[in-house]
């Protein structure tokens, strides 16, 4: 099922995230590290969760201010060839992987590099609150992820179906007029070390 998306990244929202933490209830904490695999014009995100899952999704449009995602798919690793494109169903995001040979995290990551794509390694504390509509999402982007001034950065972000309550949500805390940007997006946007 496809949900909206609002996402906004900043130096330093610790002003926002208390008053998300004082006015939502807190639904889910982690902390993970997630492999960002994108080229342009970063239409699909193929994100691999702390090396052992991988999880596709693909920009299907805008609802005003919102953008429209939608899942194809997701595979543990190791797995063959077979598996991780019967899985992620978006073969256009896939380069080719032989059928019966069988790929653990590093040569998932090196598949896509010799296609072009770039990858991006976040170290993420995340906080998810429920809202209106869906989510709001705090995350905490920490370590050198190898992007110049990048460490520190936080994310927050709106998700789920209902795009007027999160619309709603959005003015509440003050986001109205601020540019919404996909990890795809700020991630392709930055400048490599």
């Amino acid at each position: 099922m496809s949900r909206v998306e609002f996402r906004i990244f900043e130096q330093d929202s610790a002003a926002l995230r208390r008053r998300i933490d004082a006015r939502f209830e807190l639904c889910g904490r982690d902390h993970r590290t997630d492999i960002y695999l994108l080229r342009d014009p970063g239409t699909s995100a193929l994100k691999l969760r702390d090396g052992v899952e991988l999880d596709l999704k693909v920009l299907l449009g805008r609802e005003g201010d919102f953008e429209r995602w939608a899942p194809r798919g997701r595979v543990r690793l190791p797995a063959t060839g077979v598996e991780i494109t019967g899985a992620l169903d978006a073969p256009e995001a896939l380069p080719p992987f032989e059928p019966m040979e069988v790929h653990d995290a590093a040569a998932f990551v090196e598949a896509f590099r010799r296609e072009g794509y770039r990858a991006f390694r976040l170290h993420k504390a995340r906080a998810q609150y429920r809202a209106p509509g869906g989510l709001v999402e705090t995350v905490a982007i920490e370590g050198d992820i190898g992007i110049p001034g990048a460490s520190g950065i936080d994310s927050i972000a709106l998700e789920g179906e209902d795009v007027s309550a999160l619309e709603q949500v959005r003015e509440e805390l003050g986001l109205s007029g601020r540019e919404n940007r996909s990890y795809p997006a700020w991630l392709l946007a930055q400048k490599k070390v």
